[in-house]
């Protein structure tokens, strides 16, 4: 935990920065000291068909998925914190969003396949 879910227009990084993507923003995570770096989780999805504002060009929605319990200062320091790592690989015209979600602990399961 967290799982970090990016969805993306497919024009909103350049292809070849994907893996630095990756890494920036789970470093980001880790470094708000909220949560250990082995568990955190970050994928994206990039969205082929999208409607937009016709003055922008793209789109990056962060959904970061956290077990309940930190406060809402945490969960605006964790934001931030994203949202800062994206905006150096954001290309113009492209609005950022992040949103934090409290995933609720008592219908969560996990299964570790070895």
């Amino acid at each position: 935990m967290p799982h970090i879910i990016i969805e993306h227009s497919q024009n909103a990084f350049n292809p070849l920065e994907l893996n630095a993507v990756l890494n920036d923003v789970a470093m980001a995570i880790s470094n708000t000291k909220l949560f250990s770096p082995q568990n955190i989780k970050v994928r994206l999805h990039p969205a082929e068909h999208f409607l937009l504002d016709a003055s922008l060009s793209g789109f990056i929605h962060v959904q970061c998925r956290i077990h309940k319990g930190r406060s809402s200062n945490q969960k605006k320091a964790v934001s931030e914190s994203v949202l800062n790592s994206l905006t150096t690989y954001s290309k113009n015209a492209t609005v950022i969003t992040v949103e934090i979600v409290d995933m609720e602990q008592a219908s969560y399961t996990k299964k570790i396949i070895t």
